[in-house]
């Protein structure tokens, strides 16, 4: 049929009698032909969805594409722009979500991964596995004897080195003067007079 504007173009819903349902919905931005995507299924190394750049044609629109898949598998999905602006928010605000087994899967970037962005979705087994048990066993053997607590010796410190004595002898002087100074002058001294420099009037 014939696409109006805003319409979201979407495939039929898939029933799934054998499998679970996960469904890609795509809501793109100003540049919908820059988008790409692909759905792996990680268990069997086989692509489920493969939307090459250029299938998205509607800008600002919603696309959704449903599958019956595998309930013990786990997927990845893998989101491009060729122009590497991501889906949001240079140019539109498109987004995406991937909904498998009633959970949604989104962009952790919001959308702005520039060229790719893969998320993963669910595991192998269709279960996220519990810590691996540790690889080597315990042994049977006698439980090793605790350890000994031996108090710690103190340390030993050293006495703090004298500070240095004086002696007064040392700080006297070594000789004395032989004779105390005269005072005595030498001649008498003479008497300036100044005598008042003529005016003139």
């Amino acid at each position: 049929g014939k696409c109006l504007w805003g319409e979201a173009p979407t495939m039929a819903p898939v029933q799934c009698s054998s499998g679970v349902y996960l469904a890609v919905d795509v809501k793109t931005d100003n540049y919908p032909g820059e988008t790409s995507y692909i759905l792996t299924d990680k268990c069997k190394q086989q692509h489920i969805d493969t939307q090459l750049a250029g299938s998205f044609t509607a800008a600002n629109t919603l696309y959704t594409n449903s599958h019956c898949v595998d309930p013990n598998s786990a997927f990845d999905f893998t989101i491009n722009d060729s122009y590497g602006d991501g889906i949001c928010c240079l140019y539109g605000a498109g987004s995406y979500t991937v909904t498998y087994e009633g959970i949604e899967y989104t962009s952790p970037t919001s959308g702005n991964y520039g060229g790719s962005e893969t998320i993963l979705i669910s595991t192998c087994g269709g279960f996220v596995s519990p810590t691996p048990p540790p690889t080597n066993a315990p042994t049977a053997n006698a439980p090793s004897p605790p350890p000994t607590t031996s108090p710690t010796p103190v340390p030993t410190t050293l006495s703090p080195t004298p500070a240095p004595t004086t002696n007064a002898s040392t700080l006297s002087p070594t000789s004395s003067p032989t004779s105390a100074p005269t005072r005595s002058p030498s001649s008498t001294p003479t008497t300036n007079v100044h005598t008042p420099l003529p005016t003139t009037s």
